[in-house]
């Protein structure tokens, strides 16, 4: 399955929204988990819907937005998220209003807004999109089987997809996983540090004036041994009939903490160049939709952007990407990405 990628935009916690000063800029979280650098969303939004919008559903729409402007794209032929906690802050909200009216008469709307479909249902009432609607929340793989689903549109005969992955974090959330060892809490936890943000693309069928980068192939698998990891990369290699050389980068979502799943990866492409994104989106379950976002950007600049390259030489020009992202180290992907040719 083939998808060219016509636009696409990003809010992280660093400056990856405006693609004028992309990366330019390093912002140094003083907290113990990444909080997203968002744009002003009134130049974005009008004024009077943003006053009832959560910052997932802020962060979302500008993203996809943008994506559907560089694509030239009005009305997508399918709206497709992925997202592993939803909306966080509406679900927060809901309990809270539960508790405060001692489980008395409530409004439905914190209910309403709180659900994992939520995102692409707003998406779709302010563009007035009939169109295929799904979100997917499966862990580490959230993004994942969106764009799995994405791709299998296109196969079916839709022009275009607007597809993304987005995930919310607050206080109550980061203290309740720092709880039970799941991310850190503070510098001295060896753990994986916490991130939110968005990334959605316009994917379409066949390559246009608009599209930069395509995505040649995509895999996701679960629970594998690290040397299960080599073979599975060896093989996605094979049926692309590629060999490790002819890969210009291999991205990797590395969250600083000691894996034996990248060690494996970074013997195994020794050779090549390898770079991370996860210092820059923080860890999340859909943290890869930041790191195809950020392929897609690599491959339309040309460029390996400050604080990415970890390890060997960029040798100046980039026609394929090769990314693998895990979760936990139960949810492992594989993507292929190249550049257009013009």
């Amino acid at each position: 399955m083939k998808g060219y990628i016509s636009g696409t935009a990003a809010i992280t916690p660093q400056h990856t929204f405006d693609t004028g000063r992309y990366l330019e800029e390093w912002v140094d979280h003083q907290t113990s988990y990444l909080s997203a650098t968002e744009p002003a969303y009134r130049e974005i939004i009008d004024p009077k819907l943003l006053r009832r919008m959560s910052r997932i559903i802020k962060m979302s729409v500008a993203s996809a937005y943008k994506a559907m402007q560089m694509a030239k794209v009005e009305i997508p032929g399918a709206v497709i998220v992925g997202t592993g906690l939803g909306c966080v802050q509406d679900t927060e909200k809901f309990l809270k209003e539960i508790i405060d009216n001692e489980e008395g008469i409530l409004s439905p709307t914190a209910f309403i807004q709180s659900t994992h479909n939520t995102i692409a249902g707003q998406i779709a009432l302010m563009l007035q999109c009939p169109n295929h609607n799904f979100t997917f929340s499966n862990r580490g793989h959230s993004f994942e089987n969106a764009l799995e689903d994405a791709l299998l549109q296109l196969q079916e005969g839709v022009e275009h997809v607007l597809v993304g992955g987005a995930d919310e974090i607050t206080p109550i959330v980061h203290e309740l996983m720092g709880s039970i060892r799941c991310v850190s809490i503070n510098q001295e936890d060896q753990l994986s540090v916490l991130g939110e943000g968005a990334a959605f693309f316009i994917l379409t069928k066949d390559q246009n004036e608009q599209s930069f980068a395509a995505i040649e192939d995509t895999v996701a698998f679960n629970n594998p041994l690290v040397d299960d990891v080599r073979g599975k990369v060896v093989q996605f290699l094979d049926r692309n009939e590629l060999a490790s050389a002819d890969i210009d980068l291999v991205l990797m979502g590395h969250n600083g903490v000691a894996d034996g799943f990248f060690d494996a990866m970074g013997d195994l492409m020794k050779e090549n160049a390898i770079a991370q994104f996860k210092n820059i989106s923080g860890e999340s379950f859909t943290a890869s939709a930041y790191g195809h976002h950020l392929a897609a950007v690599m491959l339309q600049k040309q460029q390996v952007f400050q604080n990415t390259l970890v390890s060997g030489k960029f040798g100046g020009s980039l026609d394929r990407i090769l990314l693998y992202n895990h979760y936990k180290g139960v949810n492992h992907t594989l993507t292929l990405l190249s550049k257009c040719p013009s």
